[in-house]
């Protein structure tokens, strides 16, 4: 039984005593699941692992008291009955009632609405989960076509050495770049059709990074140019420990005895887990230097590595 934002956990064999916890914790937990006889499997509480909000927690509890309302007449932790949510009310009427009182909060919910979700909640075994609004992931470069993105990084980078760049030279050569390219295939509308609006190209050009590059001195506009790109694509995207480990190798500033028994230089590689930065195992082995140049000791790589 809920009773405000605790919920009442009895036992069924008795052999404990009802426990009260917070609902948050409740539906926030790995191993959550609500069974009842009928219903479809419902969604755990690892659905929410996605928001890490206490936003989508909190919405969930208004949703699971609004649902719990409409189901029953009752809000959970009260007694009497709302006007509109009375004994002799059919889930019909109190939808109708829950979307007028949704409206005086400034929330648009029909009557239809509020159906539906209540036969989603239901047939996800009451979890209020189902009813959140699935996250959307953010494009990058939202509706811009590719092709005009590709051709604003190929003019900013042809103009790096260049002085006193503005955004709206930028574009007017972007314009032109297009034009050259995919006029015959697309035609003049076709072209303009892929440069966007001007300030949808400010909006690109300053989520991309390049008008900061713009307000740069051109010495280091041009030492940002002539930087080569990532191996491998670029900067991979880890979401999860295990994913992607890295390796490296250093010289250590110490002396160990080797194997004959002499003093050796040494060196020491690591394994290093790149989700948490943490460092997944450490080996210390004797180092191999090379043949000296310009009275320098090199060093050849590392034999652990």
């Amino acid at each position: 039984m809920a009773e405000g934002p605790l919920v009442t956990l009895v036992p069924q064999d008795g052999a404990e005593a009802p426990r009260a916890v917070s609902f948050r914790w409740l539906v926030g937990a790995e191993d959550f699941a609500v069974l009842s006889s009928g219903a479809a499997p419902a969604a755990g509480g690892a659905a929410l692992e996605g928001r890490g909000q206490l936003e989508g927690l909190e919405e969930a509890e208004l949703w699971q008291a609004h649902m719990v309302e409409i189901d029953t007449g009752l809000a959970p932790g009260r007694s009497e009955h709302a006007r509109g949510f009375g004994p002799d009310t059919t889930p019909a009427q109190r939808c109708a009632a829950m979307s007028v009182r949704l409206a005086a909060d400034g929330i648009r919910c029909s009557a239809h609405t509020l159906a539906d979700n209540r036969r989603k909640w239901k047939a996800a075994g009451e979890n209020p989960v189902v009813l959140l609004p699935a996250g959307r992931e953010k494009r990058p470069g939202g509706f811009t076509d590719p092709r005009c993105l590709s051709a604003t990084q190929e003019v900013v980078a042809r103009r790096a050495h260049a002085s006193d760049v503005t955004i709206d030279v930028i574009r007017e050569e972007v314009e032109d770049l297009l034009h050259s390219r995919y006029a015959k295939e697309l035609g003049s509308a076709g072209v303009a059709a892929l440069l966007p609006s001007r300030s949808t190209f400010y909006l690109r050009m300053k989520e991309s990074g390049l008008a900061d590059a713009l307000g740069q001195p051109t010495r280091s506009r041009a030492a940002l140019a002539s930087t080569p790109p990532l191996p491998h694509g670029g900067r991979e995207v880890v979401l999860r420990p295990g994913q992607v480990t890295q390796t490296d190798t250093t010289p250590l500033r110490i002396l160990a005895r080797g194997d004959d028994g002499r003093p050796t230089a040494t060196e020491l590689t690591s394994l290093i887990d790149v989700a948490n930065h943490t460092v997944c195992a450490l080996m210390i082995t004797p180092s191999r230097p090379g043949t000296p140049r310009a009275g320098r000791r090199a060093r050849q790589p590392g034999r652990s590595t």
